[in-house]
């Protein structure tokens, strides 16, 4: 997919279980995700989820897919528009619909994420699920 994700990857020197080799990532469940964040901290995973919150077109959460929802939604922040941050596993990226993303995992870090990304106008969401989860960074290169 981007030759910055699988470098990212390739430096990890980890090709475990699950290792997507098109883009050089870990795949990985929402729920293992959030139950060892520290396990994949700088690694770069691909996890499905379907569309929730829309913050910024940079910035925008998942959730688990399915009928019966549990756990703490994920941050997504890119450098592209969503549309392009992601793919759609259902023809849309409308809120609710499946989504797979391919990014790199970070811990939460507000101050430091609005640092490299800019403001990400989460103010009114403070204490909200997707702040006690790790973060995505989608990092696309102009020719991806």
């Amino acid at each position: 997919m981007q030759m910055l994700l699988v470098l990212l990857a390739m430096w990890s020197g980890q090709r475990p279980m699950g290792y997507d080799v098109r883009h050089g990532a870990v795949i990985v469940s929402m729920e293992e995700l959030q139950a060892h964040p520290r396990s994949y901290y700088g690694k770069v995973v691909t996890v499905d989820g379907n569309l929730h919150r829309t913050f910024t077109e940079t910035a925008f959460t998942i959730n688990q897919k399915g009928f019966l929802r549990s756990g703490p939604d994920i941050l997504i922040i890119s450098n592209v528009p969503k549309e392009k941050a992601v793919t759609p596993l259902e023809h849309s990226v409308d809120a609710g619909r499946a989504v797979r993303i391919t990014g790199l995992v970070q811990p939460y870090d507000r101050d430091k994420l609005e640092g490299v990304y800019g403001p990400l106008h989460l103010e009114k969401y403070e204490g909200q699920s997707f702040m006690k989860s790790p973060v995505l960074l989608v990092i696309k290169t102009p020719s991806t």
